[in-house]
């Protein structure tokens, strides 16, 4: 049962080095990087549980969190790329897991942070900068006196930069649009990391 254990987080882990490498580079996963973890749940569901009761609440962690992630993209507050990663963040047969695994990725999220805007979590850009830089989320559309144009707070990162493209090119037309922004964190970046030295730091006790 060992074996399957480790095959299936492997897989699982592979996932995630593969969105961590995506997300830090372009803010994009590709849905077809989660297939080995499809592949790793299955993998330990089915020969890593041992069933019962190890079936019942690996099946139930990652429908939690899936259930999470879903709600907390209806709320605005990741983008829908980052849903497969909430929800394989359960995928292990520790009794304890998510916990380790979360608790590793918010260490993920401040050293991310830090090295990518010495922990700054809101700026002021340009239009064009507000496009292009994907480490930041558009949050108000602000006129030249500062007023806001348009409140972008409620929705998600994917629909507030479809909206931002409505003005792009005004900045240039002498209305100086700028954008607040807040930043937008690596989700499945950090999850990933918290994955990986998660499984690596109880795989070692």
């Amino acid at each position: 049962m060992q074996m399957w254990i480790a095959a299936g987080e492997a897989l699982v882990a592979a996932s995630y080095a593969a969105a961590a490498y995506q997300d830090l580079r372009s803010r994009e996963v590709e849905d077809l990087t989660w297939i080995p973890a499809g592949a790793g749940l299955v993998v330990l569901a089915a020969l890593g549980t041992g069933g019962g009761y190890g079936l019942a609440a690996l099946l139930a962690k990652v429908g939690l969190m899936a259930a999470l992630g879903i709600a907390w993209r209806r709320m605005g507050l990741m983008a829908s790329g980052d849903v497969p990663a909430v929800a394989f963040s359960a995928a292990s047969a520790c009794y304890m897991s998510p916990l380790p695994e979360l608790i590793a990725s918010l260490a993920a999220v401040l050293a991310i942070s830090a090295a990518e805007t010495g922990m700054r979590w809101r700026a002021v850009l340009g239009v064009e900068e507000a496009i292009s830089d994907g480490r930041w989320i558009p949050r108000r559309i602000l006129g030249e006196g500062g007023e806001v144009l348009r409140d972008l707070s409620d929705v998600g990162p994917e629909d507030a930069l479809k909206a931002l493209e409505g003005y792009r090119g005004s900045g240039d037309a002498g209305t100086k649009i700028r954008v607040e922004a807040s930043y937008g964190v690596p989700m499945a970046a950090a999850l990933g990391i918290g994955y990986i030295v998660a499984s690596i730091a109880m795989a070692a006790v």
